[in-house]
Parts: C-alpha cells; structure tokens; sequence
C-alpha cells in the first residue's frame, strides 16, 4: 500500500462529510411519494367511499375486527408520555404492552427461582 492510499483512507474514515452536508446533497425531492402508497391509491382510486361504507356495516353487524377499526380512525388511541430526565416523551403503546409483559415475565422468573 502506497503512503499516499494509506492517508487517503484514513482521511475517510469516521465522518467523511463535513457537518451539513450529506453524500447526497440533491436528496430526495420534496413532494416526492413512496412508489406502494402510489401504487395502493391506483388501487383504491374511487373505491374508498365504498369501502368505508361497507366496514361501517360490518362494525355494525357485529363485526369486532370492523368496530376496532372504525373506532381507531374516529377515536385514535391517546398518546402516552413518559418523564424522561429530558422531559416528556411518547411512548408507543406497542412499547408498553412489551414492557408489562417484560416485567410480569421477569416477577414470574424470579419467583421460580426463590422457590427453586
């Protein structure tokens, strides 16, 4: 290896770009969409109405898969924040039904391990 490809490589490596700037400072345009949202909208061109309408029935008939849904897009589920040192954050509700039965696994373990 040649001094100067030795001094070339390690001038590369950790952060090659100056604060600001990316490797690709043209990006992504603004405004540009996904390529599956697109797809799902010519899809579903025209027949979201038909199909809003369809799964208001269902939820009405009983259907609890239906119901949830619909309810969800009426009532979207309350955002739940946790005291950080920082301040307050969101914490997803996927994350704390992970940590309950994080923590319910974790008592039921040490339990077994008293009891032996």
């Amino acid at each position: 290896m040649t001094e100067k490809t030795a001094e070339k490589q390690h001038a590369t490596r950790g952060r090659p770009f100056q604060p600001g700037q990316s490797g690709n400072p043209d990006g992504r345009p603004k405004g540009a969409r996904n390529a599956a949202t697109v797809a799902a909208e010519v899809l579903l061109d025209g027949e979201a109405e038909a199909i809003t309408r369809k799964c208001v029935e269902l939820a009405k008939e009983g259907d609890t898969v239906a119901l949830r849904l619909c309810l969800e897009r009426i009532l979207p589920a309350p955002e739940v924040l946790v005291k950080t040192k920082g301040g307050r954050i969101p914490l997803d509700s996927g994350l704390l039904r992970l940590a309950v039965i994080a923590s319910s696994t974790s008592r039921r373990v040490s339990r077994r391990a008293r009891l032996g």
